[in-house]
């Protein structure tokens, strides 16, 4: 919805978070300030987090690049 719905545990902190919810997922977006500092999603018994250390849009060449020695592997 991009309002603030609660405040939640993050990263030793206790921060407002935004939601977002599906049929099958909720996620969790923290803020301190105006500056997202950390995403946590849950899926059934699974959850992941994921803490923001940086934003840029001054991302280094090649920083997506796939190397050379990649492999593919079907199973």
């Amino acid at each position: 919805t991009g309002q603030v719905v609660g405040n939640g545990e993050f990263a030793g902190k206790t921060l407002p978070y935004g939601l977002y919810v599906s049929d099958t997922t909720q996620i969790k977006y923290y803020f301190e300030g105006t500056v997202l500092v950390g995403i946590e999603s849950a899926e059934g018994s699974y959850m992941i987090q994921m803490e923001i250390i940086e934003m840029s849009t001054d991302i280094p060449q090649g920083m997506f690049d796939v190397p050379a020695d990649y492999q593919t592997i079907s199973m």
